[in-house]
C-alpha cells in the first residue's frame, strides 16, 4: 500500500468512527425523549401554501374591477385620440399609437 492509500483509508476509518458516535448520540436523545416531545414530532406540518391569498379572497373581486375599469379607460382614451387615418407628413419616424405606452 501507498502512503496515500493509507492516509485515505485512516480519514475513511476516522469518519466511520465519527458517524457510528453520532448515531450513538441520536439514539440516546431518542431513548431520553419525553412523551411530550415524542408527540409533537408526529404532528403535522402546516401547509402555507395558499393561505396568505386566501385571506384576500372576499376583497379581490374589488381590485379585479377597479383593474378591468382601468383597462377599459386606457382603450376608451386610445380609442377616442387615435387617428387611424392621417396625412402622410404627421406620420412620426417611430409609428407609435397614442396611448400606447399606458397600457402597457
Amino acid at each position: 500500500m501507498t502512503a496515500d492509500k493509507i492516509k485515505i483509508r485512516y480519514k475513511l476509518d476516522k469518519l466511520k468512527k465519527k458517524l457510528a458516535d453520532c448515531e450513538s448520540q441520536i439514539a440516546r436523545e431518542q431513548k431520553n425523549k419525553s412523551a411530550e416531545q415524542k408527540e409533537m414530532e408526529h404532528i403535522e406540518d402546516i401547509d402555507f401554501m395558499n393561505i396568505l391569498s386566501s385571506a384576500f379572497n372576499k376583497y379581490m373581486h374589488y381590485y379585479v374591477e377597479l383593474e378591468k375599469k382601468s383597462i377599459a379607460d386606457v382603450l376608451d382614451d386610445i380609442r377616442k385620440n387615435e387617428q387611424w387615418i392621417c396625412p402622410i407628413d404627421n406620420i412620426p419616424n417611430e409609428a407609435r399609437y397614442a396611448g400606447i405606452d399606458d397600457l402597457l
